[in-house]
């Protein structure tokens, strides 16, 4: 009798082998950390984040984040803890050490839907959702931002995958320690609260699991969810820091009511989106693989519907649950919905496998559309790089590598097509989407970053001041760009009318503000420009340009 090999292969986590995590992990890293610090300055949201961090160390004060002299409470601190520790860390205050968490988030949720799929469907399928997974659109903007939604979908789909496990869901049999894998997933229910805000994280984890809850009508199945010592903990983790706030702040919880209830009235942030407005943005965010997502859906829709124990019944729950209620919310933005979007994963996953099966068979289809590939997209994707580079002379190489990328890649995922070889037309599609994503970050976005020159004025500011001058930056809540940038000790004021209120004895001192709060610090005394940057981000008249203040104070006048 002859017995069937055993794969002796090692594997790390889940059913993946070693070699196709470290595969997985090399593209993660290419694709997220390339020029992570060079591609573009801090955004305004990634600002808030830094500046503060800063301003936390700085102060002593890991509480409660200011920017300046104001309490900052819009977000919960748990971003900054991160970003504050690594700061600390590496003795170094730069934008990649600032994006490292939301990186090192991004990574662990392609290794936690990798190994989801793969356990559902096999290695190779588990490969390929860790691909798709970790090379969607919207995980290559927000893995490299320093902003709480990437970090908050990593713990949603945490506390999902723990459900997951935890229920059973597409796997054998539930887990056989759901006393543990409760308490976790309570946990991580109560950490959602300390990424983006109150309530909204644990919404968006809760909406997909209770409603597959009562679609299965099982007992044991809510059974499987209690667990005190985690309902205690969770409760716990979520108002802890809330409490602690309110005590010192009480006017905090009318600001937080307004982020949560004002956000989902459309008090502010709606811009008057139509209730389609997810509708519209999905398919975007799931770029490059938007149509072998649309390919999957018909049988992965099929075995939802007549499946009860398949895993797509569980999915199409978490990726349109969520976007249901969000579309009911007048406040709607894109990035609520990330948390949702890894439930498309799986369906993804399953229309390329039926991709293979049509490459293998040769179907007519199959045929038509590699032939279309190789003879109209290839041409229309040079031609369309040789146009554009003509008409766009800034961008001019830039523009004729990727119509020569584009046009290359479906050339041969159109000859690999013919000669029934799935996997190379994958590969070859993933790898343009690399090597796009590459000279992206390392050329086309570097030149074309409007703040470059808003970080070149600040991080020089240094060579325009004597030693152990007095600094202020004023102008709201854009000082924080001030608190991380400028190399020297500096006061944070909010308004230029507040500067007196920190002035002490001082005749002489600087500030770092826009060119518009020159009549306000005319008060102080003699006002001289010493610098201006070359250009500020949306300035609309040179009212808007940052520029570096001296005062001279008035000499006092005694009289008899």
């Amino acid at each position: 009798m002859i017995r069937p090999r055993k794969d002796t292969r090692l594997r790390l986590i889940g059913p993946l082998t070693i070699q196709s995590w470290l595969l997985l992990l090399s593209v993660c890293l290419v694709v997220y950390c390339v020029n992570l610090g060079g591609a573009r300055v801090l955004s305004n949201h990634e600002i808030d984040v830094a500046g503060g961090a800063r301003q936390m160390i700085a102060e002593g004060n890991w509480l409660t984040p200011k920017i300046g002299d104001h309490l900052w409470l819009e977000k919960p601190p748990l971003l900054h803890w991160f970003v504050a520790s690594l700061i600390m860390l590496s003795g170094e205050a730069s934008e990649w050490v600032v994006r490292l968490p939301s990186v090192a988030a991004g990574i662990i949720l392609v290794i936690l839907v990798a190994t989801m799929v793969g356990r559902w469907k096999g290695e190779k399928a588990g490969l390929v959702a860790g691909f798709i997974q970790g090379t969607s659109w919207y995980m290559t903007k927000y893995a490299r931002l320093s902003e709480a939604d990437m970090l908050l979908a990593c713990v949603v789909v945490s506390a999902i995958v723990v459900f997951i496990h935890l229920q059973g869901i597409g796997l054998p049999r539930p887990s056989s320690r759901p006393r543990l894998w409760a308490i976790v997933f309570w946990c991580l229910i109560g950490l959602t609260n300390l990424c983006k805000g109150p309530l909204f994280g644990t919404a968006m984890t809760l909406m997909p699991c209770l409603t597959w809850l009562l679609w299965r009508r099982e007992r044991d199945a809510w059974k499987r969810m209690w667990s005190p010592m985690g309902l205690v903990l969770g409760i716990f983790i979520a108002v802890a820091w809330y409490a602690l706030v309110i005590l010192r702040e009480p006017s905090a919880l009318d600001l937080w009511f307004s982020h949560t209830v004002g956000r989902a009235l459309g008090d502010f942030l709606s811009h008057g989106r139509p209730w389609y407005y997810y509708l519209k943005k999905f398919p975007l965010q799931l770029i490059p693989w938007t149509f072998v997502t649309l390919f999957g859906a018909i049988p992965s829709l099929k075995r939802m519907w007549k499946e009860a124990d398949s895993p797509d019944r569980f999915v199409w729950l978490w990726a349109l649950v969520p976007i249901f209620f969000l579309s009911i919310s007048e406040g709607r933005r894109h990035q609520y919905m990330l948390s949702c979007l890894p439930g498309f994963t799986l369906v993804t996953t399953i229309g390329m496998f039926e991709l293979k099966q049509h490459i293998q068979a040769r179907t007519r289809s199959a045929v038509a559309v590699s032939w279309l590939a190789i003879a109209v997209l290839a041409p229309v994707g040079l031609v369309g790089g040789l146009v554009a580079g003509f008409r766009l002379p800034d961008y001019r190489v830039d523009a004729w590598m990727l119509g020569v990328l584009l046009g290359v890649g479906f050339m041969l995922a159109g000859v690999f097509a013919l000669r029934r070889r799935p996997g190379r037309v994958f590969a070859i599609f993933l790898f343009i989407f690399v090597l796009g994503t590459m000279h992206a970050y390392l050329h086309i976005l570097p030149n074309r970053d409007t703040r470059r020159h808003d970080r070149q004025f600040l991080t020089t500011l240094n060579e325009h001041l004597p030693p152990q001058s007095l600094l202020f930056a004023t102008g709201g809540p854009e000082i924080a760009r001030h608190i991380f940038y400028v190399r020297c000790p500096l006061i944070g004021v909010w308004y230029p009318e507040d500067i007196g209120n920190h002035l002490g004895e001082a005749q002489c001192f600087f500030v770092a503000g826009r060119m518009k709060h020159l009549e306000p610090l005319e008060s102080y005394g003699k006002v001289t420009v010493l610098s201006q940057s070359e250009h500020t981000r949306n300035e609309k008249s040179m009212q808007d340009r940052y520029t570096l203040f001296r005062i001279q104070r008035a000499a006092p006048v005694f009289r008899n």
